[in-house]
């Protein structure tokens, strides 16, 4: 089965704005800045900045793995079959 470039560039996209979301909650619950994260992995603040903007696709699980343990939280990657949307009912107006 072939998939288009634009479906998975789009399912990436997906994906990278749910780990984003996820990332920014567990800095929040955790009350870590984008500066400590940045020293607890070894990197610079503004390399944080960029990894937690959607459009950016260097985020690695290597490095997902490294700012989860300095959350101290755990990565949980699946994949799923996806399923097809059913077609929304319109409601005839009278």
């Amino acid at each position: 089965m072939q998939v288009s470039v634009a479906r998975s560039a789009s399912e990436l996209g997906r994906v990278k704005r749910a780990m984003v979301r996820d990332l920014r909650q567990a800095m929040q619950r955790k009350q870590v800045s984008q500066a400590v994260l940045a020293r607890r992995i070894s990197t610079s603040r503004s390399a944080i900045g960029r990894l937690l903007k959607a459009e950016d696709s260097s985020l690695t699980l290597r490095l997902l793995g490294r700012i989860a343990v300095a959350l101290g939280a755990r990565v949980n990657l699946r994949l799923a079959e996806r399923t097809r949307r059913r077609p929304v009912a319109r409601k005839r107006s009278s």
